[in-house]
């Protein structure tokens, strides 16, 4: 006691580590609960160093010395033993109330309180601790600073704050009897400080809450979580250059895992709350992530997507993200490994994430075109790709890849989700059954893939066709050969599923095969021979309206220049075998003997498949030829049908039916 009447006056360091030492002594002093010299003796050093500290403020009464004496104790807080908690904060309110009454006042001047937010924030929380004179004394404190507070604005003490008055009627609600006593404290707490924290002591405020998190006590944690959401709720806005280190901060707690589970979902509803006012610095702090993502980063893109308003901006970023990386893209061939922007596939994982999180499969259905489009496209470009840099982020962060994840498969994984999501099991089931999963990340087999999962969209979300069809022609890059395919192989499933009840979709998928027949890629031409042979599932209009031209295409595909391996032959065979089953006789007729001879050559090719779909055009051609010239084309073939009715390869000998049928009519009209 006598120290702090020493002449001249301590310093505010030398006060601060008197302090700390006298603190360090006396709190931690074991309570004692029966009357004895002990007890006597613990309760004289209490009101000794109380009487200290009260010294200290009289000698100068400032909200700086005030601060000073306050901060001894803040430490004490996080003490795991109650006793310590009780007298720390027992000594703020003494501290506290001596200062409101005896400090002078200008009425009509205000006065700083630098480090209100911060104080205050100590103190909300603990009106959860575990011990109910922690809960009271706290609740006091936050009573005589924001008193003290509304005291520098220049009022005099007998001004009456009404909303502030309001803290002295919850003093019944800290016995937690009701099973609503937390639910209205935390009300009326929340209330009180988005009316009366002053906007500039917001940062500090939220910075302290943020520590908070991680207290010992789940209640108190979780009560700093809330407050925090609730202050984001009301005032986010007001953040301009503090939220992305609020995000910061908050993300590197996350990924501590020192949370309770309570206080985790609270504090994830504070980042969504941050995020809503601050979407784009929320979406590309995000984005500046490793791969492949911590659970943490998960949690919060699919916190971020909960709300469908949220989603569809999200969905909107990431997408534009993506497609702005096709027009971007250099023109790699079909047969050269891919060079992928890891921008772009950290926005792919990003999008399955976001696509977990939303809780409207309404909403989610309305984004299933474009983003079905999007992830095609994406697929066509990464398959068989290779990650590398390309740029910075939107933030300025650099990208990061786990060497044990492949593009690929983020993206397979990101298709995936959306068909689970999407509730389309049908689909899931066919790619499983057609064992196409490990295809789409195949650098030759991904065309095959994605003509399967194009397909059963057809056969099990109809309705989703037109709208995916004109998703692509809007996004992709004409520019690249990857992105024209992708259109070519989802064009050819398509042309399946049309009919003459939606005469505009049937004629963009039409022309956009024609336009791919035509391609300078020898891929791209045999996928779309494949769709023009699905002109056979069209109903009668549409085919009769569309089959000369169709005919006329396939067969050309017969005699691809570029084809050495046979592979458009080989769908235009396929697909003359499925048309001819439709066609009317008058529509083979004049080109029923270049067909013959066109085909004459694959009888004797190595390829067993080759020949298998040669020998079942032919005996499918062979109910139009009436024709000399065409019989005589038909008798020159005679040898290799019967050399070939036992061949070795088994899908050749599956066409043997039609074979024998064929030579039935060749000794019909020969003999």
């Amino acid at each position: 006691l006598f120290i702090s009447k020493l002449n001249p006056p301590l310093s505010d360091s030398n006060i601060y580590s008197v302090g700390t030492s006298f603190a360090g002594v006396v709190l931690p002093l074991e309570q004692v609960n029966s009357e004895s010299e002990m007890q006597t003796l613990i309760a004289d050093c209490l009101l000794q160093f109380n009487s200290w500290l009260l010294e200290n403020l009289n000698r100068s009464m400032t909200i700086g010395q005030l601060v000073i004496l306050l901060k001894l104790f803040l430490p004490w807080f996080v003490s795991t033993n109650a006793v310590h908690r009780e007298r720390a904060t027992e000594c703020c309110r003494l501290l506290l109330k001596h200062f409101f009454d005896h400090v002078d006042l200008l009425l009509g001047q205000a006065l700083s309180f630098p480090t209100f937010g911060c104080i205050l924030a100590k103190f909300a929380p603990r009106t959860f601790d575990c011990s109910y004179k922690v809960r009271v004394a706290s609740l006091d404190c936050i009573y005589w600073l924001f008193t003290i507070a509304t005291v520098n604005l220049g009022h005099g003490r007998c001004y009456q704050d009404i909303v502030v008055d309001k803290l002295k009627r919850l003093t019944e609600l800290l016995e937690f009897l009701l099973p609503d006593s937390q639910t209205r404290l935390m009300e009326s707490l929340c209330e009180l400080i988005e009316q009366r924290l002053p906007v500039e002591h917001m940062q500090q405020y939220m910075s302290v809450l943020t520590e908070m998190l991680t207290d010992d006590q789940a209640s108190v944690s979780c009560a700093a979580a809330t407050l925090l959401k609730s202050i984001l709720i009301n005032r986010g806005s007001m953040l301009t250059s503090e939220a992305e280190t609020l995000f910061n901060t908050l993300l590197t707690k996350f990924t501590q895992q020192k949370m309770c589970l309570q206080t985790y979902a609270e504090a994830l509803q504070a980042f969504c709350e941050l995020g809503r006012h601050h979407l784009t610095v929320a979406v590309n702090r995000l984005l500046s992530e490793s791969l492949p993502l911590s659970h943490a980063v998960c949690d919060c893109w699919r916190v971020l997507n909960r709300d469908s308003t949220m989603f569809a901006m999200v969905m909107d970023y990431l997408i534009e993200m993506i497609t702005v990386e096709f027009d971007s893209d250099s023109d790699y061939s079909l047969t050269v490994c891919p060079i992928v922007p890891l921008s772009s596939v950290m926005a792919t994982a990003a999008v399955k994430e976001a696509i977990q999180g939303v809780e409207s499969n309404t909403v989610l259905l309305k984004y299933f075109p474009q983003l079905f489009a999007t992830l095609m496209l994406q697929c066509g470009r990464i398959a068989g790709g290779v990650a590398r840099q390309r740029g910075a982020s939107a933030n300025g962060a650099s990208f990061r890849i786990s060497p044990f994840i492949t593009c690929g498969g983020i993206v397979v994984s990101t298709i995936r989700t959306l068909l689970v999501r999407a509730r389309l099991d049908d689909v899931l089931f066919a790619l499983t059954e057609a064992d196409r999963w490990n295809d789409f990340d195949h650098s030759h087999h991904y065309p095959d893939a994605i003509y399967e999962v194009s397909k059963s969209i057809g056969m099990h979300y109809p309705e989703a066709l037109p709208p995916i069809a004109a998703q692509l022609q809007e996004i992709a890059s004409r520019n690249s050969s990857r992105c024209r395919l992708v259109m070519a192989c989802v064009f050819s499933a398509f042309m399946k599923f049309c009919s003459s009840d939606d005469e505009q979709f049937a004629q963009t998928i039409f022309n956009g095969l024609m336009s791919s027949f035509s391609d300078q890629e020898l891929l791209i031409r045999k996928m779309a021979v494949r769709g023009l042979g699905n002109m056979a599932h069209c109903d009668g209009k549409l085919f009769k309206y569309y089959s000369n031209l169709t005919v006329n295409s396939v067969i050309m595909g017969l005699d691809d220049s570029n084809d050495f391996k046979d592979e458009i032959a080989f769908e235009a065979m396929q697909g003359l075998s499925k048309l001819t089953a439709k066609c009317m006789p008058n529509q083979f007729a004049k080109v029923l003997t270049s067909v013959v001879l066109a085909i004459r050559p694959f009888f004797e090719k190595e390829s067993g498949a080759i020949r298998s779909v040669a020998f079942n055009l032919l005996g499918n051609l062979s109910r139009f030829g009436r024709d000399s010239k065409f019989l005589e084309q038909v008798h020159s073939c005679m040898i290799s049908v019967l050399l070939h009715l036992n061949d070795e390869v088994e899908d050749v000998c599956t066409v043997r039916p039609k074979l024998i049928i064929f030579i039935f009519i060749l000794f019909f009209f020969f003999w």
